[in-house]
């Protein structure tokens, strides 16, 4: 790693199914890369459980790994669907 602060994901307004894809590749794109994984989640208005389900796979995929992941600044409709699904704690504390 070059010492820099790694790029953060921002997420997009909206993650329905369609999204789930694309942003699995992303994740799965910057755990491979042994990089720090950093979602920027506060412009999420709408996200459906298939991408809540993407976040945490990538947030335990890069724990196995011993790489950070961090979730800033999740706004109130993503922190409400991880709350709704029970999936809250998953993302907490993720920072290793």
């Amino acid at each position: 790693m070059n010492g820099l602060e790694p790029t953060a994901i921002v997420l997009p307004p909206s993650l329905d199914l369609l999204g789930a894809e694309p942003l699995c590749r992303q994740l799965r794109t910057k755990v491979l890369s042994g990089e720090a994984v950093i979602v920027d989640g506060g412009q999420v208005e709408r996200i459906g459980t298939a991408c809540v389900q993407v976040l945490v796979a990538a947030a335990k995929s890069a724990q196995s790994r011993s790489l950070s992941f961090r979730l800033l600044t999740p706004s109130t409709a993503l922190t409400g669907a991880l709350s709704d699904l029970g999936l809250a704690d998953e993302l907490n504390g993720q920072d290793s």
